[in-house]
């Protein structure tokens, strides 16, 4: 079809104006070189409450901010839309298609809101402390040694005549090195055992007991009668997560065992 000289000029001055407005808009790589994100579809994809560990791309401080922070409020917003052609650019390209390039943002009571760092992130979100230290907790009950107390002599116990308890454990420290939520977390858990004999005070120790005279832990009880032993071993771990640390364990792992001991009354013998 062809067009008449009357409506081909409004076109061609309209195309023109066009034009003169987007020669006038700097490109976003002009704009600012130095993002790494592009972009406005910026939505909150994750929020919440509590501790966070993040990953080592996110600064220093700001891990350390958000590791220490029971009271604290977080958000991460979706910073790269990966469904947009050339969304992402520099280190947001490398993340992966099932996750998430996310920026952090972390509000202390009575504080202004604080910006951490962007990074990459799986489907979960950033790894809440709560949830890596329950995961640890549950590895570390399969990874200490059993607890079985012991007591030597194992019957005809005497009054007056010391007894030696054991735990059943050599006492050496427990480590670690397990990913955990996309956090690498190296560790060490150290053990103490809590006695408690039926009679007399209670023992807190870091000696794991022996039934020889070597490394003994004993007790001596003054009046006959069976007497219920209890003990209690905790084993308190630290650990590193990715690097940031020591941070420590805050629930740690409780063992609970116990035996029935029987005393009697040493009677004299007249041997002729």
């Amino acid at each position: 079809m062809l067009f008449s000289q009357r409506t081909r000029l409004p076109a061609v001055l309209a195309l023109a104006a066009v034009l003169t407005v987007w020669a006038g808009i700097p490109s976003l790589a002009q704009a600012d070189s130095s993002t790494e994100v592009i972009g406005d579809d910026q939505r909150d994809v994750f929020v919440g409450t509590g501790s966070l560990l993040l990953p080592a791309r996110i600064s220093t401080p700001g891990r350390s901010s958000a590791a220490d922070c029971p009271g604290c409020s977080w958000r991460a917003v979706l910073t790269c839309d990966r469904t947009s052609a050339g969304a992402c650019r520099g280190a947001a390209r490398t993340c992966p298609m099932d996750s998430a390039w996310l920026t952090l943002y972390l509000t202390r009571p009575g504080q202004d809101e604080q910006w951490l760092g962007s990074a990459c992130f799986g489907p979960g979100g950033p790894a809440r402390r709560t949830e890596v230290e329950a995961r640890v907790n549950e590895r570390l009950e399969q990874a200490v040694p059993a607890l079985t107390p012991q007591v030597s002599p194992p019957s005809n116990a005497l009054v007056t005549l010391p007894l030696r308890f054991s735990s059943g454990q050599s006492g050496a420290s427990v480590t670690w090195t397990w990913e955990v939520i996309g956090i690498t977390v190296q560790g060490t858990a150290t053990p103490r055992w809590h006695w408690r004999f039926g009679v007399g005070s209670d023992v807190v120790t870091t000696n794991p007991g022996a039934l020889s005279a070597l490394g003994a832990l004993t007790h001596t009880y003054v009046e006959p009668g069976n007497y219920r032993v209890q003990v209690l071993a905790t084993w308190q771990g630290e650990y590193t997560a990715d690097g940031l640390g020591p941070l420590a364990v805050e629930q740690p792992v409780r063992q609970r065992g116990e035996l029935t001991v029987q005393v009697g009354q040493g009677r004299a013998v007249l041997v002729r």
